[in-house]
Parts: structure tokens; C-alpha cells; sequence
């Protein structure tokens, strides 16, 4: 379909959505995510349960942490040893 260099240039666009767009989802979740720190969300019976304040800081770490993939893989691409690894890890 495309060549070998179009390819690679491709592979720059789609790591750079990836940061741009999982940033600002991250972002997106940060307030409500550090309310839950500083009050954690009860609304006012014994069987309202504490999950949803939990998956909000699951779901920043989460976003924080993919961040910091795509980040390394930008630096591989940079670096160009992206490709170095064909055996697995």
C-alpha cells in the first residue's frame, strides 16, 4: 500500500495523536481525581459504595501511565530502534 519511509512517518502522526489525545483525556480526569483525595464520595447511605471515586484514580494512573508508553515510543522512533526488537521483549 505505502512504502517503507511513508510508513514511518505515519507511525510519527499516529504516536503523536496518541499523546496529544490520551493527555487530554488525562487532563479531562484530573480534578475529579484529586477531589477524591481530598473527599472521598459519599452520598449519604451505609450501601453507596466507594468504587466510582476509586476508578476515577485508576483511570488517571492508567492514562498516565500510556502517556509514558507512548512517550518511550516516540523516543524509539526518534532514536530509530523501534523496529530492533522482532522477537519479543
Amino acid at each position: 500500500m505505502v512504502g517503507p519511509r511513508v510508513w514511518h512517518w505515519f507511525r510519527l502522526m499516529q504516536i503523536i495523536a496518541a499523546i496529544v489525545t490520551v493527555s487530554v483525556f488525562a487532563m479531562a480526569v484530573w480534578d475529579p481525581a484529586l477531589r477524591v483525595f481530598s473527599r472521598p464520595e459519599y452520598s449519604g447511605t451505609a450501601l453507596n459504595s466507594i468504587q466510582p471515586s476509586l476508578l476515577k484514580v485508576l483511570i488517571l494512573v492508567g492514562a498516565i501511565l500510556y502517556v509514558l508508553q507512548l512517550l518511550a515510543n516516540l523516543i524509539r522512533w526518534v532514536q530509530g530502534t523501534e523496529k530492533a526488537s522482532t522477537h519479543g521483549h
